[in-house]
C-alpha cells in the first residue's frame, strides 16, 4: 500500500536536505532507512484503529547527506474515510538538541564527579575514563596520555635520542624552542572503546 506524505512547514525542518522533492512522495521513498521499523506501526494501526506513539525515539538517517542521530517524539493515528479508505496523521516532534545537550551536560556531571573522587594524580586518568564510558554515543573511543614536565621530557630525549644530540645550539629556531608539545614524553595511561 502507498502511504503518500503531505507535511507543512515545521515538518520540512525535520526532513532536511530531503524537503521538498519528497513532498507528495511514498513514506518509502522520503525515509528509506526508516521504514523496517515504522512498516510495522503502519500496519498495527490500520489493523486495530489503535494509535501508537514513541517518545524521544532514536532513528540513524542521512537527511543532510551523512549519517546522524534523529531523536523525536512522534504518533500514528488512523484517520478512516466514509468510503473505506484511510489515511494516517503522523505528527514528529524533533528533540535532537535537547537530548544530545541533556546527554553531554549529563557526561561533564559525571566527569566533574569522578574525577573529583580521584585519591591522586593516576587516579586521575582512570576516573576520567570512567566518566567518559557511558557515553558512547559521543565518545565512542578515547585514549588518554600524560605529560612529562619539560624538564624531564627533555632530559629524556636527550638520553635516548643521538639525533637530538647531534643538533648544534646554532641550527635551533625558535619554532623548536617553542614546541613543547613536541618535545614532551607522553605516556599512555588508559583506553576506551580500543582494540588492547
Amino acid at each position: 500500500k502507498s502511504r503518500t506524505i503531505i507535511y507543512n512547514e515545521r515538518y520540512a525542518s525535520i526532513l532536511g536536505k530531503r524537503h521538498p522533492s519528497v513532498l507528495g512522495q511514498s513514506f518509502e521513498k522520503a525515509w528509506p532507512e526508516m521504514i523496517g521499523s515504522f512498516d510495522q506501526h503502519f500496519i498495527k494501526c490500520e489493523e486495530t484503529g489503535e494509535s501508537i506513539k514513541g517518545d524521544n525515539a532514536l532513528f540513524i538517517t542521512e537527511r543532510n547527506g551523512y549519517s546522524e542521530e534523529l531523536w523525536a517524539s512522534w504518533a500514528i493515528l488512523l484517520v478512516p474515510a466514509e468510503n473505506g479508505t484511510f489515511g494516517f496523521y503522523n505528527p514528529v516532534f524533533e528533540t535532537t538538541k535537547q537530548v544530545i545537550s541533556e546527554r553531554r551536560m549529563s557526561t561533564l556531571m559525571l566527569l566533574g564527579r569522578c574525577t573529583s573522587a580521584a585519591s591522586n594524580t593516576q587516579d586521575v586518568f582512570k576516573q576520567a575514563l570512567r566518566g567518559f564510558e557511558p557515553n558512547h554515543y559521543d565518545i565512542p573511543f578515547a585514549a588518554v596520555y600524560a605529560a612529562a614536565s619539560p624538564e624531564t621530557s627533555v632530559q629524556y630525549l636527550q638520553t635516548h635520542s643521538e639525533q637530538r644530540d647531534a643538533v648544534s645550539e646554532t641550527s635551533k629556531s625558535s619554532s623548536e624552542r617553542s614546541s613543547t608539545f613536541a618535545q614532551r614524553q607522553w605516556t599512555l595511561q588508559g583506553m576506551l572503546g580500543l582494540p588492547v
